[in-house]
């Protein structure tokens, strides 16, 4: 019988384990054949195991689909759904946004709402949109394409943080919004993005009062022209415009700003540039991200990502090639890998790392 990978939070009763389920020292916690029952998923999420291999019983209505690999996913209905839905809601976006810069017409708050609920409500958990946020290859739109993916992000982070269904809305809103003041950059710039010489780069920055401005005097919440202005700002006041620090950015920019790099990061590795692997992004985040972004959000944002990862199969910088069993929540750049029968644990390992995922 076929195996196939849950999230824990979907495991049910009568679901049987088709590979054993180890901790984190490699000790086997539930072993293959074991068929779950109540205090045993407990035992799982006690562990913090955020994903197993249950035997799929494909003629069982009661069975969540499950997405095991990257081939898969293609294939699958629901990422051929989500991928419609994800051009749709791109052009919905688009045509808000272009209707409030070209006609200043009011903004229709329940539009954009409706696009990224229109992608989540199909997805059971955070791991499946984020796999499938990877897949999609669309270079059209790249501005309300990458405006979509940081709305979704923030979507999922507003889970985790636990905020309150107004609040969360008002988030994936700012998020949609954030990057409008774009618009009103001169196409010589909005042309050539990644290669802007430092004048460009400079009124570039402007981007962020353009966009506040845009916004500010709507009928909307105020936290949305906020986001607007504030995204690049950063704890060390190292970023722009007006160079704020800690606490003094407001609380949405703080959660956008962490979506807004890591979208633009992982994007980088499906072009070729500049990174090879989402673990060279949260290297980068662990390196210097405390230091800039806001350290509660990212740690939990950061730990969440890194659950996405669990086995799969990753090559490291010595060539061996393994299983990723565990992610390392106080280091997620440094899950524990499994080659054979010899678990490696990557924070103890200084000279290993992962260079590529190959599913």
């Amino acid at each position: 019988m076929a195996a196939m990978r849950i999230h824990t939070e979907k495991l049910q009763e009568g679901m049987v384990i088709a590979r054993t389920v180890v901790n984190i020292s490699g000790t086997p916690l539930v072993v293959k054949g074991t068929t779950l029952t109540e205090s045993i998923i407990r035992k799982i999420e006690n562990t913090h195991i955020t994903s197993v291999y249950i035997e799929s019983l494909p003629d069982s209505k009661d069975t969540p689909k499950i997405i095991t690999n990257t081939e898969n996913i293609k294939d699958c209905e629901e990422f051929k759904k989500f991928e419609q839905n994800f051009k749709e809601a791109k052009y919905e976006i688009k045509k808000v946004v272009n209707d409030i810069i070209e006609k200043d017409e009011d903004i229709d708050v329940d539009k954009l709402l409706e696009q990224v609920n229109k992608l989540t409500e199909n997805s059971s958990t955070s791991v499946e949109i984020l796999e499938m946020i990877n897949l999609i290859k669309d270079d059209s739109d790249i501005i309300f394409k990458h405006s979509l993916n940081v709305a979704l992000l923030c979507s999922m982070i507003s889970k985790w943080l636990k905020m309150g269904a107004f609040d969360s809305e008002m988030l994936i809103v700012s998020a949609m919004l954030h990057d409008i003041g774009v618009l009103k950059l001169p196409p010589e710039i909005l042309d050539n993005l990644t290669n802007l010489t430092q004048k460009q780069k400079n009124m570039y920055k402007k981007h962020a009062v353009y966009g506040y401005n845009i916004l500010k005097d709507r009928n909307i919440d105020s936290r949305i022209a906020m986001a607007a202005l504030g995204h690049h700002e950063r704890q060390d006041g190292s970023g722009y415009p007006l160079m704020k620090r800690g606490l003094l950015i407001d609380e949405f920019s703080r959660i956008i700003a962490i979506a807004d790099v890591f979208d633009g990061m992982t994007e980088s590795i499906y072009t070729g540039n500049k990174y090879n692997c989402i673990f060279d992004v949260i290297r980068m985040f662990e390196t210097d991200g405390y230091m800039k972004f806001d350290p509660e959000a990212l740690i939990i944002f950061l730990s969440r990502i890194s659950d996405t990862y669990i086995n799969k199969t990753a090559q490291l910088s010595d060539g061996r090639i393994g299983k990723i069993v565990f992610a390392n929540k106080s280091k997620p750049s440094c899950p524990m890998i499994k080659i054979e029968n010899r678990y490696i644990d990557l924070s103890k390992e200084f000279n290993l790392k992962v260079v590529k995922l190959l599913d």
